[in-house]
C-alpha cells in the first residue's frame, strides 16, 4: 500500500525587479534543394548528377555505419572511431531526395519528347552509354 504524502514544498519568492529572460530557441535547418534547381543541367549532367549523389550517399552511409572510420589500415584490428566524422543522420534523406529529383526531371523530359514506354527509355540510355563507350556489351552466349 503506497502512502501519499502532502506537497510541502515552499515555493520561492519572484523579484519584482527585473522579470527573467526568455530563452529563445533557434532551429536551424539546411534548405532542401528544389526540382527547379536541377532544371538547367542538360540530360547528360543529369545523370552523371545523380550518379554523383549515388556514390556520396553510399560513402555516407558506410561512415556512419563504421561510427567514422573512413579507413582501414593494415595490421589494425579495431581503429579508433572518430565521432566528429559521423555526418548527421538528415543527410540520407536530403541526398536520397536529391537523386529522386534528378531522375524524376529526366524521366518528364522523356515523356515530353514522346517516350512513354519505361523499358524503350531504358534502352536509349543503354544504347547511349554503349556509343560514348561507357559500358562494353556483354560476353556473346555459347
Amino acid at each position: 500500500m503506497q502512502v501519499s504524502r502532502a506537497f510541502t514544498a515552499v515555493r520561492p519568492v519572484r523579484s519584482t525587479v527585473a522579470p527573467a529572460p526568455q530563452r529563445v530557441a533557434v532551429v536551424v535547418q539546411a534548405k532542401p534543394t528544389k526540382i527547379a534547381d536541377f532544371s538547367g543541367l542538360s540530360n547528360q549532367e543529369l545523370v552523371d548528377k545523380s550518379n554523383l549523389l549515388k556514390r556520396e550517399l553510399a560513402s555516407v552511409k558506410w561512415v556512419q555505419r563504421t561510427g567514422g572510420v573512413t579507413e582501414f589500415k593494415a595490421g589494425e584490428t579495431m581503429p579508433e572511431r572518430d565521432p566528429e566524422k559521423v555526418p548527421k543522420a538528415h543527410v540520407n534523406k536530403h541526398l536520397r531526395r536529391q537523386i529522386a529529383q534528378c531522375l524524376t526531371l529526366l524521366r518528364q523530359r522523356q515523356m515530353a519528347d514522346g517516350i512513354t514506354d519505361r523499358r524503350v527509355a531504358r534502352r536509349i540510355e543503354k544504347r547511349a552509354a554503349l556509343a560514348q563507350g561507357l559500358f562494353q556489351k556483354s560476353a556473346q552466349a555459347k
